[in-house]
């Protein structure tokens, strides 16, 4: 979680000033994660330009920012992170050019515990609510005269941002709500719809499993017969189908939506999708 490596201060020293992104009339709002883009870009149709800084299939744990991406953080007219540790690369980068934009940490508006360090926050879309929620305020202060705009844009977010909370709460219906997942994203989804992993594959999901923990985790679902078994697309899958066929576990899949193209609609689908695929792998294993 906390290995983030950044290595473009001279190449932002050097370069950067060649590379001057077009002036526009349009506030250019830099955002530095998935979710956090798509869900402000709702909130600021028709306001602003919303753009992310997270290079096309980064994972937001390790960042290294080109001459482009270091000019249009400058540029920003205000500048939007997750916080918990997760982005501080662009806090460093940010430190690290001439930008005087304001700046808005979007954890900052979750009631969380004192010393919280996970950063997953944005799997739970109760917690996402509520970070919706602190957005606005957030943009209305310095978007002043937009205000109604981002007001009507906020309530037409939230409804469908409720709805999905709501359609996500019914899972404590299931009599079997016990998941293994691949890494450890998926506290805050479990922790508020009543979910229980009873193991982890690993703690981040390029970490590669040791054998050590594939026959940890083969143990645990022997031990727990109707636990559903998760992956993420594309990482590990010849260590899960061992997981799986050892276990007669089918692998269903969770987005933990670090790497994706940062649209709108991009939070709202995976989580449908995620939603769906909870839905299935429960009603199945139990």
């Amino acid at each position: 979680m906390k290995r983030i490596f950044f290595f473009s201060f001279l190449i932002l020293t050097l370069g950067i000033g060649c590379t001057r992104v077009p002036e526009s009339s349009v506030p250019m709002v830099v955002t530095t994660i998935v979710p956090l883009t798509s869900i402000t870009q709702n909130l600021l149709a028709g306001v602003a330009d919303v753009k992310t800084i997270l290079p096309a299939a980064a994972e937001p744990h390790e960042v290294v920012l080109s001459t482009r991406e270091l000019q249009i953080l400058q540029d920003a007219d205000l500048i939007l992170t997750w916080g918990l540790g997760l982005d501080d690369w662009a806090t460093r980068a940010t430190a690290a050019t001439e930008s005087r934009a304001p700046k808005l940490v979007a954890t900052t508006y979750l009631n969380l515990p004192a010393g919280t360090d996970d950063p997953h926050a944005w799997l739970s879309p109760q917690r996402m609510l509520q970070i919706v929620s602190g957005l606005e305020a957030g943009l209305v202060r310095q978007f002043p005269d937009e205000r109604e705009r981002i007001y009507a844009n906020t309530i037409e977010y939230r409804e469908k941002m409720a709805r999905l909370n709501s359609d996500f709460h019914s899972l404590a219906e299931l009599p079997n709500r016990d998941i293994v997942t691949l890494h450890d994203a998926f506290n805050y989804l479990a922790l508020d719809y009543n979910l229980r992993i009873v193991a982890t594959i690993r703690d981040l999901p390029e970490d590669n499993p040791s054998p050590a923990d594939i026959a940890r985790v083969i143990t645990i679902l022997k031990k727990y017969p109707n636990a559903a078994l998760f992956g993420e697309s594309e990482i590990h899958p010849a260590i899960l189908e061992t997981i799986a066929r050892d276990t007669g576990r089918t692998v269903y899949t969770l987005d933990p939506l670090e790497i994706a193209d940062a649209q709108p609609d991009t939070y709202l689908a995976t989580m449908e999708k995620n939603l769906a695929s909870l839905q299935q792998a429960l009603r199945n294993a139990q």
